[in-house]
């Protein structure tokens, strides 16, 4: 498997299915910015609150092939492996595509995923155990708790004034050094002072 972020903002994804792994996939996709159309004929309490919300569409029947067309991704995740099966011979090779319960015919896995602002670690078994990929995430996330997100907007501050300025490229990968320093971590002042002196200089 090839590792990549994608952008899917505005990207029309096809979920089939309509339980309780389908809506993790659906808020997954939601986080985001896809449209996402679900197919089946009945849904979980949950998901049904998000049609409700109007943040999906939901078409209340069993899949037909048609549905997977003008669709960026599909994912397959009904109860039944033919239905899956089924799900992914009706997509193109185009197409990205996550069958649930056979992770060898999928095109794309969803990997387990610690995000602290702009700071996103995934970690993927490749579908071979999703439970160790999340043991292993949540390991990760006490590494890194919720504070990085600030962290991390500090960083990209403190970068991007840094490459507006005038400087040698050595002054600026120096500056950027600086930035990444952990007194800078754990010291909300000590960010602010530097961020100062970067407006001064």
């Amino acid at each position: 498997m090839y590792s990549v972020t994608l952008n899917i903002e505005k990207k029309r994804a096809v979920v089939v299915g309509g339980g309780s792994v389908a809506y993790r996939k659906i808020v997954g996709l939601l986080a985001e910015g896809a449209i996402i159309l679900v197919i089946s004929p009945d849904v979980t309490k949950e998901i049904e609150t998000l049609i409700e919300q109007k943040r999906v569409q939901w078409t209340a029947r069993k899949f037909e092939a048609t549905d997977v067309f003008g669709a960026f991704l599909v994912i397959a995740a009904t109860n039944c492996r033919n239905v899956n099966a089924q799900i992914a011979s009706c997509c193109q090779s185009y197409q990205l595509v996550n069958i649930v319960d056979d992770p060898a015919r999928s095109t794309f896995h969803v990997p387990a995923k610690v995000q602290r602002g702009e700071l996103v670690i995934t970690v993927s078994t490749g579908g071979a155990s999703p439970l160790l990929a999340k043991k292993i995430r949540d390991d990760i996330a006490v590494q890194y708790p919720e504070d990085y997100a600030d962290y991390i907007a500090f960083l990209s501050s403190a970068r991007k004034q840094i490459l507006t300025r005038s400087l040698a490229p050595k002054q600026r990968k120096e500056l950027i050094r600086q930035s990444q320093q952990d007194e800078y971590y754990h010291s909300l002042e000590a960010r602010h002072v530097f961020l100062q002196q970067l407006n001064r200089e």
